[in-house]
């Protein structure tokens, strides 16, 4: 794969233009600075010439400048030339980090899968399409598995709880609080046991730890095709989140998101959206999402005009928390359509970036309080806070990347099959079991993954991209059919392109402190993939 480079030497530096000089990423340090155009124009000098040029053996601006580079060099910065290796590669260490993980890392994630059964058969779904691995089934998950999984759950996160004071188990409690994911198929079709495991969930001794169980976090993803005023009244009742599929308009929500039969869902889970807002609006307006999927045969224009304010059948089910917009999933794929995508993103970048720019203008002068109020802003920051973990200061680095590239499988994120069996994340494809409700973490299992996943690491693409750390191609989406697969020429493109783009949008966010205070503030516990890491959390002052 042939890749252009800003130094020819140094594949993993990336050069942006803020536009007032130039910041300089260096991926195997994680580390950015700022440098004036003439600074930069030195800098090109230092890197790409063993020696001084004679012009500049007496020109103190350029050796000035020069020693604070080699101050930086002798931090692991500019080190020539791609990186020797990506993430642990011996076993036995692999083994170690996974013990450690499961010592010291606090779970986040819980969802319950309580059926793979569903009302819909989506065009765009992995598991409408797939002919192997998970597909529609008639499996519904037990009240007695559903209650194993939530013993594990608890017991792991207690036992992180009794490391800290009382004053950091509400520290902890108010930071991550718990809290159950119930996903499908479709979930509602098995809404007895959401109910149960629900309850089965607040009668865990949390007392121990003082939580406050009104603080728990309980969402729920539904196609929405059918939903009771039993069902509405619960959720509203006990604070349930609803995520709600709908990708547009009729004719084109339509396109994709249609029954068994063929035929068209919107006007369904149009009714029912407007009964839930209609029934309760302030439920509506606090705990409603509404979830759309980009796909490449879908009017995004029409689609984006359907959700605008000024459109009146909009205007109907206006009011929602706010909207998640994705693009779909293909399984043996980790950026489907990614050339197309590359093309769409060159004709738009520019118009977004200027689009961005004069967003962030129009909210610097608002104050934390009104900001918080602004629904728009979590999707308007969007695949930003990957960025906040970069250093500006105190630089170490050297020709080894220390990164995992993932999760820590099993222990920051975890998933329970309609089956009993746990898997990494809700984004698998279901192929690769790492455990069971009987049995609870196959650990040994667990490190042979991370093996096999590092492997798809190890190769000349991923040692010779800027974007390394960057890269959302973690475990789950690598995941096809029990194997890691890796990403082609145009997903890792792609990648790179995408990530210049949300880089270019960080670096204009910086420009205005008092965003930038608000998003480091709501964003400080969620940089990268947001692990906490339990040692961390005891030694923070």
């Amino acid at each position: 794969m042939k890749i252009s480079y800003d130094f020819q030497n140094y594949p993993l530096i990336k050069v942006f233009n803020n536009g007032k000089g130039r910041i300089i990423y260096d991926a195997k340090s994680d580390f950015a600075f700022f440098v004036s155009e003439k600074e930069f124009g030195f800098l090109k000098i230092i890197l790409e010439n063993d020696t001084v040029p004679e012009v500049f053996e007496s020109n103190q601006d350029f050796l000035k400048f020069q020693k604070a580079i080699e101050r930086i060099k002798s931090c692991g910065v500019f080190v020539r030339g791609p990186a020797k290796n990506i993430g642990p590669r011996d076993l036995e260490e692999i083994k170690k980090l996974v013990e450690y993980y499961k010592e010291n890392i606090v779970i986040r994630k819980f969802n319950i899968e309580v059926t793979e059964d569903c009302t819909f058969r989506c065009k765009y779904c992995p598991n409408t399409l797939a002919e192997t691995g998970r597909t529609h089934t008639k499996k519904y998950i037990s009240e007695e598995t559903a209650n194993k999984a939530i013993d594990f759950y608890f017991d792991t996160y207690a036992k992180q709880l009794r490391k800290l004071s009382k004053e950091k188990q509400k520290e902890l409690l108010t930071l991550n609080a718990p809290g159950i994911g119930w996903y499908g198929g479709e979930p509602l079709l098995n809404f007895d046991v959401i109910k149960k495991s629900h309850k089965y969930f607040l009668r865990k001794n949390w007392d121990e730890f003082d939580a406050d169980r009104s603080t728990f976090v309980f969402g729920l993803t539904t196609n929405l095709g059918y939903i009771s005023l039993e069902m509405i009244d619960y959720f509203v009742e006990n604070n349930v989140m609803l995520y709600v599929s709908i990708d547009g308009p009729e004719e084109e929500h339509n396109k994709n998101r249609v029954y068994k039969d063929g035929k068209g869902t919107f006007n369904s889970v149009y009714k029912n959206i407007l009964k839930i807002k209609s029934l309760h609006p302030e439920y509506y307006g606090s705990k409603v999402f509404i979830i759309s999927v980009n796909t490449k045969n879908l009017d995004n224009l029409k689609c984006e005009e359907f959700f605008s304010k000024s459109n009146q059948s909009a205007n109907e089910i206006a009011g929602y928390k706010s909207r998640i917009v994705s693009d779909y999933s293909e399984r043996g794929k980790i950026i489907p359509d990614a050339k197309e995508k590359i093309i769409n993103l060159n004709e738009v970048k520019e118009e977004s970036l200027r689009y961005f720019n004069e967003k962030l203008e129009s909210l610097s002068d608002k104050d934390f309080e009104a900001l918080e109020k602004d629904d728009f802003l979590p999707e308007f920051f969007q695949g930003l806070n990957s960025f906040l973990k970069i250093k500006y200061d105190k630089p170490y680095g050297c020709n080894n990347i220390h990164s995992i590239g993932t999760c820590p499988m099993g222990f920051d994120n975890l998933m329970v099959g309609a089956d009993g069996n746990f898997h990494m994340c809700h984004k698998t494809d279901g192929s690769l079991p790492i455990g069971n409700t009987d049995t609870g973490l196959d650990y040994e299992k667990i490190a042979v993954s991370y093996f096999k996943f590092n492997e798809t690491l190890s190769n000349d693409n991923c040692k010779n991209c800027w974007a390394v750390r960057l890269c959302k191609a973690c475990a789950a989406v690598k995941l096809n059919d029990g194997n890691f697969i890796n990403a082609s020429k145009d997903e890792c493109n792609f990648i790179r392109k995408s990530s210049e783009y949300l880089f270019n949008k960080f670096i204009m966010l910086q420009n205005y402190e008092n965003l930038m205070k608000f998003f480091e503030e709501k964003e400080k516990f969620n940089t990268d993939i947001g692990v906490i890491d339990i040692n961390n959390f005891i030694n923070k002052e």
